[in-house]
């Protein structure tokens, strides 16, 4: 599963991450921005870098 989370608050950010990592103890990748414009270049990073393109 990959995880994108954005919130200017890096304390909020790291709450989701540590409940996420402790919840899904599978394989998972969690992504983090602090604003919009770095969500945007972390989600262009890494469908260019993905094997598989997954459009919803």
């Amino acid at each position: 599963m990959k995880v994108l989370l954005v919130d200017d608050h890096p304390m909020v950010r790291r709450g989701f991450k540590d409940g996420l990592e402790s919840t899904f103890e599978e394989d998972n990748e969690i992504f983090e921005a602090g604003f919009v414009d770095d969500a945007i270049e972390v989600l262009i990073l890494t469908l260019l870098m993905s094997r598989f393109w997954i459009f919803v």
